[in-house]
């Protein structure tokens, strides 16, 4: 009877260790990772401005998913929120972490991932927030948005063990995201209405033309 329990609570134990949290180092490494903007009036030397305050400001967020080939749009279905939230706190880079713990993303797992970020003043604070807007088409003209390259790596484990830097080189079976994020200004499209109205004026000023 004793060695079935200590047999059980062996089990429960490994399967906790399992699905541990992880943890990664935001960090980033050298120059291999930086953010810019497509308006250099918004960036500092073709980076991502330093400025936080608005229209300046940017959030971030840090995506993952089990998938290993999961499709680069941040937008499809699959990709989950690790609860990792950043802001541009220097010009370039994000703020960083350099011990965290991330949700949907267990020590030890190997799992794709990316960043995404947008303008802060747009007054969504949160990733499901602006791209719940922009699958709605709300999202105003002269908003910036974009995501990352996307990498592929293991979660680290809890405190006394190594996190995982998700920027930097690639180390074995972990590829960290290492190239430039550039977050490009949305562009809105007028409603079919719009544009219908739109030719119809301009059919009816034609006519006006030619009868005058």
């Amino acid at each position: 009877m004793k060695k079935t329990i200590v047999t059980t609570l062996a089990v429960v134990a490994l399967a906790s260790g399992a699905l541990a949290q992880g943890f990664i180092n935001t960090a980033t490494l050298g120059t291999a990772f930086s953010v810019q903007t497509n308006n250099p009036t918004t960036s500092t030397t073709g980076q991502m401005s330093s400025k936080t305050t608005q229209p300046f400001g940017y959030y971030f967020e840090l995506l993952t998913s089990t998938n290993l080939t999961q499709s680069t749009s941040p937008l499809a279905a699959g990709w989950l929120d690790t609860g990792v939230s950043m802001t541009n706190g220097n010009a370039g880079v994000v703020n960083s972490f350099a011990n965290i713990g991330v949700n949907n993303w267990a020590a030890g797992a190997l799992q794709s991932f990316m960043l995404v970020g947008w303008s802060a003043n747009t007054g969504y604070t949160s990733w499901s927030q602006f791209d719940a807007a922009l699958i709605a088409g709300t999202v105003a003209g002269g908003t910036y948005t974009g995501e990352s390259a996307l990498g592929v790596g293991a979660a680290g484990a809890p405190s006394p063990g190594t996190p995982f830097h998700i920027f930097g080189a690639v180390n074995g079976a972990n590829t960290p995201i290492n190239s430039i994020m550039t977050l490009t200004e949305v562009v809105t499209v007028p409603e079919p209405t719009t544009l219908a109205l739109a030719g119809l004026s301009g059919a009816s000023l034609l006519l006006f033309r030619r009868r005058k």
